[in-house]
């Protein structure tokens, strides 16, 4: 066999079918010429991945988000509601509320889910399922996050607004932030005191501290015509020191400080645009679905954002969420796991 007559790029001949193939990473030819892995199963380092693990069917769901503690899955699905899986061990989904249709994005602290859906965010009781409409915006509700500090914030139109978790049904929020180019506000996350959110029309990534609008405006502008954005859902997230968002490969800046520069930390193998994703900043780890049907990981540190196939031909994930030990995709009415 002649090694020079083949590229770098794929540097075997596989001389049965006359050609130059990857076997670090063709699924076809993993390792060597007659190897071939399964349908979902990648080919990383030479050899097969291993198969993802079904979790849970939600049948006739619409389209899943999740949400993890470190207990329990949550899982919202547009046509099915709110349910719960306990974590690890999995099993049968338990309806929550079954009666809430329409539900995009949503958060969770220990009593409460906060739901958008529509114009409305839904405050569910974890316990009962009990439902009522605690805010009723004057345009959609895009995302939902909580600070853990009694507070939820919904982005709605132009603005990032705020509403104490325990307000009467009914209640009106307030602005703590605006998009600066005007885009309507499709993501948020909160963290240490400041709300990070992405606008589209700009696509701008921009922060602002949680003050009273009165005293003054602290408003960054981190990622500037971002034409990369995916919104909604999980969109934004953040850890205590840093913001992460999808813009081709995933970035990631510092929202505290002076030096908000913005770097890549993971990139997908292919350059298929990210779906969705989920950061575990104290690990430096990045999972990431694309567009593709591509899972792949990435470690990532300066200077390093080389992802790794786990899995491939996955049908459309709409959200990923994290335990100590597990990846949850949640893939059309499926969620799959995968280990850490």
């Amino acid at each position: 066999m002649a090694m020079c007559s083949c590229p770098a790029y794929a540097p075997l001949l596989c001389e049965a079918i006359t050609k130059c193939v990857s076997p670090m990473k063709d699924p076809d030819h993993c390792g060597d010429c007659t190897t071939t892995c399964g349908a979902m199963n990648a080919c990383s380092a030479g050899k097969c991945t291993p198969d993802l693990m079904p979790f849970a069917d939600i049948t006739g769901c619409g389209t899943l988000e999740l949400v993890s503690t470190a207990t329990k899955l949550y899982v919202l699905g547009t046509m099915t509601g709110l349910s719960s899986i306990d974590l690890p061990a999995g099993g049968a989904p338990k309806p929550i509320t079954a009666t809430l249709m329409g539900g995009t994005a949503f958060a969770v602290d220990t009593t409460n889910a906060y739901v958008a859906a529509g114009m409305d965010l839904k405050r569910v009781k974890l316990a009962d399922g009990t439902t009522d409409t605690l805010v009723t915006a004057a345009a959609k509700i895009f995302d939902v996050a909580v600070d853990g500090m009694g507070n939820v914030y919904y982005a709605t139109g132009k603005d990032i607004m705020q509403v104490p978790v325990t307000a009467t049904a009914g209640a009106t929020g307030i602005s703590v932030a605006l998009s600066a180019d005007e885009g309507t506000a499709e993501g948020v996350a909160v963290s240490a005191g400041m709300v990070l959110y992405a606008s589209d029309q700009a696509f701008n990534l921009e922060a602002d501290p949680v003050v009273d609008p009165a005293t003054g405006d602290g408003h960054i502008k981190i990622g500037a015509s971002q034409a990369g954005l995916i919104f909604g859902h999980r969109s934004v997230q953040a850890d205590a020191t840093n913001v992460y968002w999808a813009n081709g490969g995933l970035q990631t800046a510092k929202f505290g400080g002076a030096d908000h520069t913005a770097s890549t930390v993971a990139s997908p193998i292919d350059g298929s645009p990210i779906i969705a994703y989920a950061i575990d900043g104290a690990k430096a780890m990045a999972y990431l679905a694309t567009k593709d049907g591509s899972f792949e990981k990435s470690a990532f540190a300066a200077g390093n954002d080389e992802a790794t196939w786990v899995a491939r031909a996955i049908p459309t994930v709409s959200s990923i969420v994290l335990d100590d030990a597990s990846v949850y995709l949640a893939s059309e009415c499926k969620i799959l796991k995968s280990a850490r």
